[in-house]
């Protein structure tokens, strides 16, 4: 189980990570930061980066729990190991959008935030041991997926 979830966090950064190098060495090739107008997108990249880091893996995890402690339901190991999916490519989808900061001529405030809304989001997603536990107890099952 937690090799499956290291192995797609791993994955998926590290691929996102490659571009954000690639991009690096082709800094003086294409050009960039390339010119936007108008204030929208600053905004947008923002609070989509904010979406992606924060609001969408706490919602997730709230819908989650309350779904099955309010319906009386009992969690599977699959829906567990969905649960779990679903906040590592979030957090991912939140990491990918800080070289999108750095394409762009954009507010260095905005690009700052970005990029610690990304490093949060690698740091809340990573599957540790305390944090599989924790999520374990949440959703009453054991290592085994058994019933707690």
């Amino acid at each position: 189980m937690k090799k499956q979830l290291n192995l797609l966090y791993i994955s998926l950064n590290s691929l996102i990570l490659a571009v954000i190098l690639i991009l690096w060495q082709l800094q003086s090739k294409l050009g960039y930061p390339y010119k936007i107008s108008g204030l929208w997108f600053q905004v947008g990249l923002a609070v989509v980066s904010a979406l992606f880091a924060m609001v969408l893996p706490v919602w997730m995890r709230i819908l989650a729990f309350s779904a099955y402690h309010r319906k009386g339901q009992v969690a599977t190991f699959k829906d567990f190991m969905l649960f779990e999916r679903l906040t590592i490519i979030s957090s991912s989808l939140a990491f990918a959008l800080a070289p999108v900061a750095f394409l762009f001529s954009i507010n260095l405030w905005v690009r700052y935030f970005v990029t610690f809304m990304a490093i949060y989001a690698l740091y809340f997603s990573y599957p540790s041991d305390r944090k599989m536990n924790t999520d374990l107890k949440l959703f009453k099952l054991s290592q085994d997926g058994t019933m707690a």
